[in-house]
């Protein structure tokens, strides 16, 4: 099976966060990101991932402009294509 060329999204590096991780979780490291230089931020696509549906982690989600989406996994093979191809 001959694999599809991956489409560039300007440029952008595709960064799976997930929102509880072992020794840091997806706040602490999103906390880090912000301070970074907007030039460096904007190498990254930034898609948080979780299992929760619980509305106390997804709307405070819905406010940070760095996180491009958010996947309630597991994730399906067509989604994760899509992220990675467009």
């Amino acid at each position: 099976m001959e694999q599809p060329e991956a489409k560039k999204r300007g440029d952008k590096e595709l960064v799976l966060l997930d929102l509880h991780m072992p020794k840091t979780n997806g706040w602490s490291f999103l906390q880090q990101f912000k301070q970074f230089d907007k030039k460096t931020k904007n190498k990254f696509r930034i898609v948080m991932v979780s299992s929760s549906i619980h509305p106390d982690d997804i709307e405070p989600i819905k406010e940070i402009s760095e996180i491009a989406e958010y996947i309630i996994k597991p994730i399906s093979v067509d989604h994760m294509k899509k992220l990675i191809y467009g």
